[in-house]
């Protein structure tokens, strides 16, 4: 990141939106590690949506006509749902770098971290500033993006209500109640377990699955017409379906996972189940450091299990600590 301003002011709001672009023009992939451009080489993601009304809103199809109708919202909220791995914290870096030359500032908020820290900052009327205290690296840093939310210039993206673990509900009624204080909004959530009623006055938008043009025009710009055509069949014929009967590359994820795959594994026929498509992935993103030993697997596993039992999305030295007690492994040093 760029070096930080020892003044304030304006010149370190230009260094929060050039940060802003250092962690957003670009997004690693997971399973290679390159870095692939977030304008130009992320899966292309449809959305669809009403306002608060019920109203169509016709001109929000694409992550840059959603970061353009969002510079119109005056203290309003914007809620969009879509199932797992479809692409929401995607597109809220597209939508991110779309708006890093617009009045409105945009702060992101992770609620995967923010629920760590909730018991505190809840004490506050101002929740997001209370936030904002405890994560910026320097006061007035801190006190630069709360003057951007006193005075009603930022553009809240609050990133995964669904991550909020057993906190969800306290969580939920927070986000949604930046609205009555007049702040300008955008959340993004898994529809399963969401509190539909907090929301009523939100502008309601959702993802759409990819078509059979988007997975195939995805797919030739990321490995080129040759490649791409190679895969055709496969498309056609042989990749997952889930339990709808759908391609599993109508989703986001799993269509940049099988890009990977296809990239990384030139030549070695592809997966045709989702558990061996699981299988390959991670396999692939764990040679990334290394091969890990049998015994190292199976702690990581655990330590995930305790994790996911916890409701928490951040791993812990607490939950690879009970995961290595309860298997008896030795493999902590390795991991």
């Amino acid at each position: 990141l760029p070096k930080m301003p020892d003044s304030g002011g304006e010149e370190l709001l230009k260094w929060h939106i050039d940060c802003l672009r250092v962690q957003h023009e670009s997004i690693p992939d997971a399973l290679s590690g390159k870095r692939i451009d977030t304008r130009e080489d992320c899966v292309p993601i449809a959305i669809s949506g009403k306002d608060a009304e019920g109203r169509p809103l016709e001109g929000v199809r694409d992550a840059s006509g959603l970061a353009a109708w969002l510079q119109g919202l005056r203290g309003e909220g914007a809620l969009i749902t879509a199932e797992p791995a479809a692409g929401k914290t995607w597109l809220l870096s597209q939508v991110i770098v779309r708006c890093l030359e617009s009045a409105r500032v945009p702060i992101l908020i992770k609620v995967e971290q923010l629920q760590t820290r909730w018991a505190e900052v809840a004490k506050r009327d101002d929740w997001p500033s209370a936030n904002l205290e405890l994560t910026c690296r320097a006061p007035q840093y801190s006190a630069i993006l709360r003057s951007c939310i006193a005075e009603h210039r930022a553009l809240l993206l609050v990133d995964g209500l669904d991550e909020a673990g057993a906190l969800r509900a306290e969580i939920e009624k927070g986000v949604a109640g930046l609205v009555a204080s007049g702040q300008t909004l955008l959340c993004t959530s898994r529809p399963a377990g969401l509190d539909e009623a907090l929301f009523g006055n939100f502008h309601k938008l959702q993802l759409s699955r990819l078509s059979d043009a988007q997975q195939g025009g995805f797919l030739t710009k990321r490995l080129g017409e040759a490649r791409a055509s190679g895969l055709r069949p496969y498309l056609r014929e042989k990749v997952p379906v889930d339990e709808m009967q759908r391609r599993v590359t109508s989703n986001p994820l799993m269509l940049s996972m099988v890009a990977s795959i296809a990239e990384l594994r030139a030549g070695i026929e592809m997966p045709t189940t989702t558990a061996e498509l699981y299988e390959v992935a991670a396999d692939l993103l764990l040679s990334r450091a290394g091969k890990p030993s049998d015994a190292a697997q199976a702690l990581l596993q655990a330590t995930f299990f305790e994790a996911h039992v916890e409701q928490q999305r951040v791993i812990t030295e607490k939950h690879l600590q009970t995961a290595a007690a309860r298997l008896g492994s030795g493999a902590i040093n390795e991991l």
